[in-house]
């Protein structure tokens, strides 16, 4: 017996996070490039980088209904690891460790999206540990939490 297809607001979900990805990936480059310009301000980057994260969260904190929210944020977290996954699977041994950081750092900035008074739910220990300072930092950007999970940070107590 075949099972229900999917859900339209799954797939868009899953695509939305899937194309924040592909944008991360397009802005790698870039930020290499502007980290190593000699020419360039030395903060000019991360500048930019952190306008063009806050302009795509302004957007998809308007365009994701509230109830999808949270939903979206456990896709994108998902898509995000599977990103930094092949950042590290993409280097060799004799990459240097500025690309590897930049590379990162784009990935990383992404989860700035999920910043929302949308979001409802969230578990520190199920996101990567190169992610959880982000939310760490920025906890009071996240006004509508109604469940926060710290996690005991050493797998002890949930």
């Amino acid at each position: 017996m075949l099972g229900q297809p999917a859900r339209l607001e799954d797939m868009a979900l899953k695509r939305s996070a899937t194309w924040l990805c592909v944008i991360a990936e397009n802005l790698m480059p870039i930020m290499l490039h502007m980290s190593k310009s000699r020419g360039t301000e030395e903060h000019e980057g991360q500048k930019i980088l952190k306008q063009i994260v806050s302009d795509l969260r302004d957007d998809y904190d308007h365009c994701v209904p509230a109830h999808l929210f949270d939903e979206f944020g456990r896709e994108l977290i998902e898509q995000i690891k599977d990103l930094i996954e092949r950042v590290k699977r993409a280097l060799d041994v004799r990459a240097s460790m500025a690309k590897f950081l930049a590379q990162v750092n784009v990935a990383i900035a992404m989860s700035d999206i999920l910043l929302s008074r949308k979001l409802r739910s969230l578990k520190i220990d199920e996101l990567p540990k190169m992610m959880r300072h982000v939310f760490y930092s920025r906890m009071s950007d996240m006004k509508g939490l109604r469940y926060l999970s710290l996690g005991s940070m050493t797998g002890g107590w949930k």
